[in-house]
């Protein structure tokens, strides 16, 4: 029989070896319990996305009984009973598999030294800041790794831009929430969060976690909340005060940040269409933008204004609150042209800033 089924996997050797890697990927997965539903669902995305076809669910009963085998991998898996709620809210009884070391996995082969010694470098780095996302979990893990990086030199030549000061006093329990909703993310876990809001004051909502981002030394979660579940929306994780797991269904939501981020600047979408921002700018920070764009739709060339050398810039973006303060920041070097809409709001938050600096404008 082994034989037999051994030939199969002969046949598409590329198909079966992404499988098996899917499945070994759950199986090494202690953060989750994974049913043999589960695990199939995992698989046959997989599959579709390599656009082969899904596989039967005996076909995955075969796959690990081949994983058991001697002539497979010879790995050694648990299996358990656990009672779930389903979709409807009833108590069912499912069977839960992974393997028995946590430890063990079908993937054998080192990276190329280059890259652990990028790695190392990147997840050093990363533990050198205090109240790092997940720094904790970072360094409790980083000396199981030590066994790759034998006889390797220790390089420490790379360091990250972070804020550690971001959340203030609580700056140790945000980091905490990150971790957690990490894993939320990842096994697809809605949560109950308490956040402090400027326009709402502390609001308690349930979120279901699809993505995190880092912007302007901020990191964010962005998520569907259960009483709007067709809209995406960003929290700052260090305005969370309490973050738990939610007895909530998870609401499953289909997001592409490569299609939500491209037409931001930072992370909040008014779901408003892009507009042709025009801006000039002047000085050093002309020179400065010639080669690093705000965006990745900017348009740029000089001309010759009154005497001076100036770069024109338009950039296809929507209209939030991220670009307002992004503009605010080259004050006295830029002008904004257009669309009006803009322009206005750059002359508020201008006359703003003089009144309030005790500056007399005559407008």
């Amino acid at each position: 029989m082994l034989n037999f089924y051994k030939k199969i996997y002969m046949a598409n050797q590329k198909q079966v070896q992404k499988r098996h890697y899917v499945i070994d990927h759950c199986l090494r997965d202690y953060e989750r319990e994974y049913t043999l539903e589960d695990i199939l669902e995992i698989v046959n995305k997989a599959m579709v996305d390599l656009g082969q076809h899904a596989i039967s669910e005996r076909q995955l009963y075969n796959d690990i009984t081949f994983f058991q085998s001697e002539e497979g991998y010879g790995a050694e898996i648990d299996t358990r009973r656990v009672v779930r709620l389903d979709e409807k809210g009833r108590n069912r009884s499912y069977v839960v598999y992974r393997y028995h070391d946590p430890n063990f996995s079908i993937k054998s082969n080192r990276l190329p030294e280059l890259q652990l010694r990028f790695f190392r470098a990147v997840v050093g780095s990363l533990i050198d800041f205090s109240n790092a996302p997940m720094q904790e979990w970072l360094t409790n893990h980083y000396t199981k790794l030590q066994e790759f990086f034998d006889g390797m030199p220790l390089d420490t030549c790379l360091m990250m831009d972070t804020n550690p000061f971001v959340g203030g006093r609580r700056a140790k329990e945000w980091v905490t929430y990150f971790e957690t909703i990490f894993t939320s993310i990842i096994n697809k876990r809605a949560l109950d969060i308490t956040m402090d809001t400027s326009a709402y004051g502390v609001m308690k909502v349930c979120l279901h976690p699809v993505f995190l981002r880092q912007y302007n030394s901020r990191w964010y979660v962005l998520g569907v909340m259960s009483h709007r579940p067709n809209k995406i929306v960003p929290v700052a994780i260090d305005l969370l005060q309490k973050v738990t797991p939610s007895k909530e269904h998870f609401i499953e939501y289909s997001f592409n940040p490569n299609e939500y981020f491209e037409d931001l600047v930072g992370v909040s979408d008014p779901l408003t269409p892009p507009i042709d921002v025009h801006l000039r700018f002047h000085g050093w920070a002309a020179k400065h933008l010639e080669f690093n764009p705000l965006h990745g739709s900017q348009r740029s060339h000089w001309e010759e204004v009154n005497g001076e050398q100036v770069l024109d810039v338009h950039l296809n973006v929507k209209h939030n609150l991220e670009l307002e303060n992004l503009l605010m920041g080259f004050v006295g070097t830029m002008e904004v042209l257009g669309p009006e809409q803009l322009v206005k709001k750059y002359k508020e938050h201008i006359l703003w800033a003089c009144k309030t600096s005790g500056i007399a404008v005559t407008t």
